[in-house]
């Protein structure tokens, strides 16, 4: 089991397996698209935008876990650089350690542009996150510093 950055293109049906985890332990979300073939064209363009990457858990050749951040200026300060999760998840089936070994995989390619700037990182943790996140997010020092309200108008 090790961490390395995703290829989308040999990468690509793992971080597709992944996605649709997430979309069905979200459950029935009107903000999720209706089709299968926009939702995985959006995912899949999404990962290939400028300032997002993507780290991944291999196991046995096979992708189980998977972080994506989008870095840009931080919108309060510019000298401040941003390191903002779109999405952090593990197959369930993944190893137990397949998650936080994606996530401190990021959060040490994170460190390394502290060269540059300042660094803010931002994780996300749901209402129907695993009570374990929290955990793995005070270990890395990450305070709880808003809540986000969201809904469809």
């Amino acid at each position: 089991m090790y961490t390395r950055y995703a290829d989308l293109n040999t990468d690509r049906s793992d971080l597709i397996e992944i996605y649709w985890d997430f979309i069905e332990f979200m459950g029935d979300c009107t903000w999720l698209p209706y089709s299968v073939a926009d939702a995985e064209a959006h995912f899949l363009s999404l990962l290939n935008m400028p300032g997002v990457d993507t780290i991944v858990c291999e196991e046995s050749e096979k992708v189980t876990a998977a972080i994506s951040t989008l870095t840009s200026p931080f919108v309060f300060n510019p000298e401040i650089i941003h390191v903002e999760e779109i999405f952090w998840w593990a197959a369930h089936d993944a190893d137990p350690r397949a998650a936080m070994l994606v996530m401190r995989a990021a959060m040490n390619w994170a460190e390394t542009l502290k060269d540059k700037n300042e660094v803010m990182v931002t994780m996300k943790r749901l209402e129907k996150s695993p009570r374990g996140v929290k955990r793995v997010y005070d270990r890395f020092d990450l305070s709880h510093i808003e809540t986000s309200h969201s809904g469809m108008i």
